[in-house]
């Protein structure tokens, strides 16, 4: 998580110039967070349970995850480390910004595929 947390810094701080771009990271950490975690409990809701989450739930998943991060990176410091170490996958920045680019673009097919996939299970269980 330290190098897609570095790797999304330089591009907040490249791209959208922000004093401090700590709550853009966090912002979009936590999103792709929620969208793998919430394709994964709805799917299990909807096969277990027949019953699709509801958008309250859903909303509060994506503020618990939003809190945690916030206090996991910003809260306790930790991102003035993870900058200063500029983590990478195998020591290399181009593997590394591949696989975050790579990582980022399955997850959101990820969550596609699998909200897709959950709401054909629920048309079938009425």
């Amino acid at each position: 998580m330290k190098v897609f947390f570095y790797y999304y810094y330089l591009f907040y701080s490249k791209f959208r110039h922000d004093d401090d771009p700590s709550f853009s990271m966090i912002t979009i950490m936590s999103i792709l967070e929620y969208l793998f975690f919430i394709s994964i409990i709805d799917l299990i809701v909807t096969i277990v349970y027949c019953i699709t989450i509801s958008t309250l739930i859903s909303i509060l998943i994506f503020i618990l995850i939003y809190f945690i991060n916030y206090l996991i990176y910003i809260k306790s410091l930790q991102i003035k480390k993870i900058i200063k170490q500029k983590p990478k996958f195998f020591g290399s920045h181009k593997i590394s910004k591949l696989i975050t680019i790579i990582s980022t673009i399955l997850i959101v097919l990820f969550y596609l595929r699998l909200s897709t996939y959950s709401a054909d299970i629920y048309n079938n269980c009425k």
